[in-house]
């Protein structure tokens, strides 16, 4: 082997090394290149893909279960650097969220459903349209016991602050409970007697302050009223 086919043998091997090195640091090092993946999209607000199973599928996942939750799925294209990705479990770790973009981030952003992003991202998906699926699917009103139960917690035993808000609550519901509906005649008959016995109450106080009143007043007449000196008769001579 001549110089020159040494000097190119050489050139050639640094060159694929370098290359190498480069790659590695790039994707394993510095994780400097963007992750795609389909995260679940808001139908109600914005245009995204939908995911519909296939009764003839041969995997499992992608067959129809009867759910329409479950065979139907709202999902947007999510990119990010893969370095901004954090190494968490979302299914473990309800605050863990690899894919939200922070503030002003780089290489980060979102795709919705449209026919340009069908194509290019080779989805073949239908898009949905918010202001149709709103219509469509109206919020039903949640049961009032569901948002009771949400809202109440469970005190711990050794929570005394927390126990003592709970039966001042109790007492505030027990007390509202005690208004009477218009139908309801006992309810009502018990609500009559006890204004009546309210009313009679203040009349026995009422009656009790005007007796003292008078009291009071009598006695002050007696006090201020002037004592009569006794006259002795004198004889004359």
């Amino acid at each position: 082997m001549d110089t020159k086919s040494k000097i190119f043998f050489l050139a050639f091997i640094l060159i694929l090394e370098g290359s190498i090195f480069s790659a590695y640091y790039r994707f394993v090092i510095a994780k400097d290149y963007i992750v795609e993946n389909q995260e679940d999209c808001d139908p109600t607000i914005d245009r995204c893909f939908i995911w519909e199973c296939d009764p003839n599928a041969k995997d499992p996942s992608e067959q129809c279960t009867g759910d329409p939750d479950n065979d139907t799925w709202y999902y947007k294209l999510s990119f990010r650097n893969a370095s901004k990705v954090p190494l968490c479990d979302p299914d473990n770790d309800e605050n863990c969220t690899p894919m939200v973009c922070e503030p002003g981030e780089k290489d980060c952003y979102d795709v919705f459903c449209s026919d340009e992003a069908n194509k290019k991202y080779e989805q073949e998906a239908t898009c949905n349209d918010p202001v149709e699926y709103v219509k469509n699917n109206p919020e039903e009103e949640e049961d009032a016991d569901s948002e009771e139960g949400a809202e109440s917690e469970e005190c711990a035993p050794d929570d005394q602050e927390c126990l003592d808000a709970s039966d001042e609550s109790q007492s505030e519901e027990a007390s509202s409970q005690e208004e009477c509906a218009a139908d309801d005649e006992t309810c009502t008959e018990e609500a009559q007697d006890e204004s009546v016995s309210a009313d009679d109450s203040a009349s026995a106080e009422e009656e009790n302050a005007s007796a003292s009143a008078d009291e009071s007043a009598s006695a002050s007449a007696d006090a201020a009223a002037p004592v009569s000196q006794p006259t002795t008769a004198t004889d004359t001579k």
